[in-house]
């Protein structure tokens, strides 16, 4: 780890008493960890990749491929390009949490689902029980649907969707219980959105697969949709999930991050603070909203 720790130092150009004085960690702990004699405390190595702008865990030096347990992404953490990839999409999946609530984090999606179903299936429980089982089973679909647009906020909000959900007459056939649909129906209502048998929202462009209606395919586009239509819907999700995170990293795409992009700051409609301010139960205040607004919509200042 020190020997990332002088790289960085050589390629910023400073020295260990810059460090110290910008962080307030005293100089002996760095002495100390040259010699071998200790390790800095994870709050001054969070410190320090901070003063680097690096990712903690390539600061840590750790290899292979990672799975970040909350927003479900893999990356290389030896790869500093892939580790701030990382770190942009994991701050859009934190944005997300804020504003649509709650919902599962990708590796436990299937579980969930899964756990839950069982519940809901059981006759033994009860009617209440059931009812709020097949509520998360739809926050399941919903969480693995969120996932398939990187949390991008265009997503419906839970209540919408599952208003489209109970639209489809394969959820209804599924849950198999008039009752308990009837119940749901009433607490979300019915809405147009979802393609019957379909339990993800429509996919942003920016994550579709190239069109098998051109004319232009190349021999390896073709050959991935060839592989892609032989997976089910688990894996048609995961997959677009997987292709999506590769556009956001420069080295895999040809976006040239030299070009200068225009800065735009998004001006919150009354709309849009109203809408998030019931959103959260009133408990955030309307500076609160724009600023949230604002942050999520905005490109970051130059």
């Amino acid at each position: 780890m020190y020997e990332i720790y002088e790289l960085l130092l050589s390629e910023k150009g400073c020295r260990t008493a810059d460090v110290a004085r910008e962080t307030g960690i005293n100089q002996t702990v760095f002495s100390e960890w040259k010699k071998g004699k200790s390790t800095p405390k994870s709050d001054k190595m969070q410190k320090i990749a901070d003063f680097f702008n690096v990712p903690l865990e390539y600061l840590l030096g750790k290899n292979g491929i990672v799975t970040c347990q909350e927003c479900g992404m893999m990356y290389y953490a030896s790869d500093i390009t892939e580790c701030r990839t990382h770190d942009e999409f994991h701050r859009k999946y934190l944005l997300a949490s804020r504003f649509y609530g709650d919902f599962y984090p990708l590796p436990v999606i299937e579980n969930e689902k899964n756990k839950y179903l069982n519940l809901a299936s059981n006759y033994d429980n009860t009617f209440e029980t059931r009812v709020n089982a097949w509520i998360e089973v739809i926050r399941a679909y919903f969480s693995r649907s969120l996932s398939g647009w990187n949390y991008e906020l265009e997503h419906p909000t839970f209540d919408n969707y599952a208003a489209m959900l109970l639209n489809t007459k394969t959820l209804e056939d599924r849950i198999n219980d008039t009752a308990v649909y009837t119940r749901l129906v009433r607490m979300y209502g019915k809405q147009k959105g979802l393609e019957e048998g379909k339990t993800n929202f429509l996919v942003p462009q920016a994550a579709r697969l190239h069109s098998p209606s051109s004319n232009e395919n190349s021999e390896d586009e073709n050959m991935l949709l060839k592989e892609f239509s032989k997976l089910n819907e688990k894996g048609k999700s995961v997959a677009v999930n997987r292709v999506t995170e590769l556009t956001y990293i420069p080295q895999y795409t040809d976006n040239d991050p030299s070009i200068p992009k225009k800065k735009e700051r998004y001006v919150p409609t009354e709309e849009d603070i109203r809408s998030l301010v019931a959103r959260n139960g009133k408990k955030m205040t309307r500076e609160e909203a724009i600023e949230f607004i604002t942050e999520m919509y905005s490109d970051d200042d130059e």
